[in-house]
Formats: C-alpha cells, structure tokens, sequence
C-alpha cells in the first residue's frame, strides 16, 4: 500500500471520499477539495495501492472552460423553474477537471486458431408480379454468405489494447458518449494542470479478461484479413499472451454538481473531448409554487377589481358588461396558475 506517487514527474497524493468511497491522486494542496464524483464531502489522505509509472497517453481536454459555460447555459434551456442553485454561475463555479483511468496493454500473442470465415456470394432470382393488366417478371439479387471452416498458427505484438480499469467503466461510458483513443497525447506533467486523477479499483489482474477479449479480437480481424473473409465467426485461439506491459491512458472528464430543493445533490459530467453533457435536470415545486402564488394573486386581484366593477353596474348598468369580462379573465388567470405546478410535476415525473 503507498499513497503518494513522485515518479509523474510532479508528488502526487492520494485522497479519499468517506461519502462515494471514490479515490483521486491530487496535488498535496488540492488534499481537502470537495470530492469531485459525489460533491457531498471532503477529500481526505488515505493509503492506496498505486501504479509507480507515469500514463502512457493522456486524451487532452479540447472543451475549454468557456465552451463548456456555453454548452451549460444552453442545457439548462429545457429547465423553466429552476432551483435556485440551478443555474451557470453555480455550475461553473464547482466545475471540476478529472481523468478515469484506463489500462493500455501490449503483448504477443502466438498459438494455434480456428474459425468459422463467411464470404459473400449473390443469388439471382425473379419475381412475377402483375401490373397494368399484364404479368412483368422483376431480377432480385440477395447476397448470403458462404460458412467455411479455417485453421492457422497466428504470431502477432499488439500495441495500447485499451481496457477498463474501474469497475464502472462502462456506466460511465455509456453516461459520457465515446471518446476517441487515437486522439490521445504521449503524457505531460502539464496536462494534469489543475486536475486530479481517480485511482484504478480493478488490478491488472483482474482486468485480464477484458484484455484477453481485446487481443483475442483484434487477432481475429487479422485472421479475417489473411483468409480473405467477409466475416468471422466462432474465434477460437488456444496459445500464448506474452511480455505483456501495462500502463495507463487517462480519459478527461467535467464534472459539476447542484442542489435541489431538497437539498439532494445532483453530479454533471461533461465529456472534456467533445462536450457531451450528462446530468439530471429537476424543476423546482418551490418556484413553480411562487410563481402559481404570483398569479392566483393576480386572478384574486382581478376578482376584486370584478366585484367593483359589478357595484358601480348597479348605478350604470352598461358596466355590467365590463364587470362579466373582468369574471372571465379572473377565472383564466386562476386557472393559467396551475400550469407551474403542473409543468413541475410533469418535468420531474419524466426526469426520475
């Protein structure tokens, strides 16, 4: 177990949440942040088994704070009734830049395969149909493919076969839209400038699987390529993973966060590659509430202005008339002061 890391080029300290649990190496003066997964508590140094190399490759940030600002300010658009912490300048404020980790591995691989190879072929055939009072015959051409059974010996390195190195990985994935590898950068101590980097929860070891898959596909694809297939099925490679070398690519990320009116925190992740936004937007029954309470005041108001009306009507008949229109509009008004409320309900009903 160690807990700090000198050999980034830069001392770089572990620190833990006692909230989420989440891990991070941060600058020594960046110790006591506010977690920046759950932001409902402190960072605090604790002991953590890390990797002694630097990352291999690091994917920049090419979303800058301002676009980000913008691309938020156009998210919060869906929101009418916001809680009060919904908004830029709180988002922006707690804006946080982070890395997930993943493992880069190289290796050879040599053993024997055997697969299933498909090549395509076209069968013609016609269709009779009858149009216009005559019979017209229509050539259809399908493509099927042929099953062919291959065998081989396979000899091949492969280089940065990326795989998870969190347990969460895919859900966070899947929250964040892809990035792109090979756009990622040989590592600088520059790059990690005002971040923090979340500490792998899966070894090498246990991540071995999903390296296997890795180097089992891309050696399928290259048995694709030499048997001149269309396609390949049932891969099946019975040899050796050697020299393998791990290290680790880091993959930037936003995040943020806002209270609702409930005071129930609310994370907003940001893809630092393309901007891609993923968060929980919740309208605000407080405001909405203001607001139907601004309106039925004015309904209300409009009543009594009504009642007057009516009064005078009594010694001026016509202004009866005015008095029936004031009745009407003070109904609409009254009724136009349950759209917040139900706007709300409806808005958070279908962002659960």
């Amino acid at each position: 177990m160690t807990d700090t890391v000198t050999t980034w080029g830069m001392t770089l300290q572990a620190a833990g949440c006692p909230k989420c649990g989440h891990t991070y190496l941060v600058p020594q003066n960046r110790i006591n942040d506010t977690c920046p997964n759950c932001f409902a508590a402190k960072l605090s140094p604790q002991g953590a088994r890390l990797r002694p190399e630097p990352p291999e490759l690091v994917a920049p940030f090419n979303v800058s704070s301002t676009q980000v600002e913008n691309a938020l300010t156009q998210w919060l658009e869906k929101v009418w009734l916001r809680p009060s912490e919904l908004n830029t300048q709180t988002l922006r404020s707690r804006l946080r830049k982070t890395y997930i980790p993943m493992f880069l591995v190289d290796g050879n691989v040599n053993g024997a395969w055997q697969a299933q190879a498909g090549y395509d072929y076209q069968v013609v055939s016609s269709q009779e149909n009858f149009s216009s009072g005559q019979w017209k015959t229509q050539q259809i051409t399908k493509t099927r493919i042929r099953w062919e059974p291959r065998a081989g010996t396979l000899e091949r390195e492969y280089e940065n076969i990326a795989v998870p190195a969190t347990e969460d990985h895919d859900s966070l994935m899947t929250a964040l839209g892809d990035y792109k590898i090979a756009a990622a950068q040989p590592y600088s101590v520059e790059a990690l400038t005002d971040s923090s980097v979340r500490v792998p929860t899966l070894t090498p070891e246990s991540a071995w699987s999903f390296a296997q898959s890795g180097f089992n596909h891309f050696a399928a694809n290259d048995c694709q390529t030499a048997s001149d297939a269309q396609h390949i099925e049932e891969f099946n490679f019975n040899g050796d993973y050697q020299n393998l070398n791990w290290t680790q690519l880091l993959l930037p990320v936003y995040t943020t966060a806002y209270k609702d009116d409930d005071g129930k925190i609310h994370r907003v992740m940001i893809n630092g590659q393309n901007g891609h936004i993923n968060g929980k937007l919740r309208a605000s029954p407080k405001t909405a509430w203001l607001w139907a309470g601004i309106i039925a005041a004015s309904a209300f108001g409009c009543f009594v202005v009504t009642l007057l009306t009516g009064l005078i009507g009594l010694a001026v008949p016509p202004v009866f008339l005015i008095a029936a229109v004031l009745f009407v509009v003070s109904l609409i008004i009254a009724v136009v002061a349950l759209v917040p409320l139900m706007w709300a309900w409806n808005f958070n009903s279908k962002n659960k």
